[in-house]
């Protein structure tokens, strides 16, 4: 279940040729051909869609029950490929009619029928499992932190960090978090656990085993990460940059303490916008804890 849209060329209203729309795409960022499909999957912002080429007329398609984002980044994607070929919606009975495709329409279209997938997903009758909340703005703030951080890395340089957001179930609860290890310099985005792969700055006692990986709460860094620069954003983050690990980095890592209780990572399609959730659960008379 799932949203689509179907295009064809403006002025045949036919389909653009195969071969160059095998050529479009092979040469995209984040795309991968698979026979007729052009599979679309960004690795540091986890959302994925496709294009479905093997019909008479190409077609983008989103799975439903997700968070808003996924239509933010197809519809960049939707309107580049629009533009690239000149293409109009395919509409009405078997393409009768066509319209202009607009950034505004696909999203509302998306929002609209995505609503039967948060339904689905809110109903425990329906099977639908393993779904979290989490507020809109929130998700979309660290969507684009994530969507941004390759382009910010290579400003940056190599000699700098720069950490995805990702989510976590810690003590039971869905957290964003960042990855952070060795005490290597980072641009620390504001996140509510800070993932520590414990290496270099190991205790004593840990020399001679495997490296540790520790959820710690980002109110336990911010007293060392306060003395760095803060820049503002949606997320900030901290730039905590050095030529060597200052003393209070390396006793920081050296005394975080491993989790009472085991964490787990949660994937980004998991995870649904809590005011649409409420809505929908309010329309259908349903209760569901949020988690």
């Amino acid at each position: 279940m799932g949203f689509d849209l179907t295009f064809q060329t403006r002025g045949s209203g036919e389909s653009p040729p195969i071969e160059d729309l095998h050529e479009y795409f092979e040469q995209r960022k984040n795309y991968r051909m698979d026979g007729f499909t052009a599979q679309y999957l960004n690795e540091d912002t986890g959302v994925y869609f496709w294009f479905d080429l093997g019909g008479d007329y190409p077609q983008i398609q989103i799975s439903y029950a997700r968070s808003h984002i996924f239509a933010l980044e197809a519809v960049e994607e939707a309107h580049s490929f629009v533009q690239q070929f000149d293409l109009v919606r395919r509409t009405g009975p078997e393409g009768a009619t066509h319209v202009e495709f607009t950034p505004g329409s696909f999203l509302s279209d998306f929002e609209t029928g995505n609503r039967s997938g948060y339904r689905l997903a809110a109903d425990p009758s329906t099977g639908f499992e393993g779904w979290f909340t989490r507020p809109a703005s929130a998700i979309e703030a660290e969507w684009r932190w994530n969507f941004r951080r390759a382009a910010m890395q290579e400003r940056v340089g190599e000699s700098v960090f720069v950490p995805k957001i990702s989510y976590f179930m810690v003590n039971g609860h869905l957290s964003s978090g960042a990855v952070w290890s060795d005490a290597i310099p980072v641009a620390m985005p504001t996140v509510e656990c800070v993932i520590i792969v414990r290496d270099r700055a190991w205790p004593k006692r840990l020399l001679n085993r495997e490296p540790e990986i520790l959820a710690v709460p980002f109110v336990q860094l911010e007293s060392i990460a306060s003395h760095y620069r803060f820049v503002q954003g949606e997320p900030g983050h901290y730039q905590m940059y050095w030529d060597s690990p200052p003393l209070a980095v390396i006793e920081f890592l050296r005394g975080a303490r491993a989790n009472d209780a085991p964490f787990e990572a949660v994937s980004t399609d998991r995870i649904l916008d809590q005011e649409t959730m409420d809505e929908v659960c309010t329309e259908a008379g349903l209760h569901r804890e949020a988690r």
